[in-house]
């Protein structure tokens, strides 16, 4: 049996969800913390712009301790990742995964308009 590695976006909306364990969680969610360093740390397979990207976090943006959760969340249930967990301390953020080795072998057919109408007149 073949696995398939697929895309980390057909990952986040196609995937189960996963249990998401916060190694630190701030006291007040309502607190904005501006954001000066973000590193994900343990996953091989995806770079830290793919991570980036699919954390939803900007770098120099302002967050709440929900927003970084939240983030926590969006990584967890792309179903790339066996365990997520994070920590911050305000100005930086590490989130620590864990990749997942069980993907499930997909194939997708893209029929276009021109093949549409090609198999109409043919």
């Amino acid at each position: 049996m073949r696995r398939a590695i697929l895309p980390l976006p057909v990952l986040l909306s196609a995937l189960l969800q996963l249990q998401v364990t916060p190694a630190v969680f701030a006291q007040n969610s309502q607190t904005a913390y501006k954001l000066q360093h973000l590193r994900f740390v343990g996953s091989k397979r995806y770079s830290q712009e793919q991570l980036l990207a699919a954390s939803g976090l900007k770098l120099g943006s302002a967050y709440s301790a929900q927003d970084f959760q939240n983030a926590a969340n969006a990584l967890s249930t792309s179903g790339a990742f066996s365990q997520v967990s994070y920590r911050f301390n305000g100005a930086e953020a590490e989130y620590q995964l864990i990749d997942n080795n069980e993907f499930i072998p997909c194939l997708f057919r893209i029929w276009s308009g021109l093949v549409m109408k090609r198999s109409r007149l043919g």
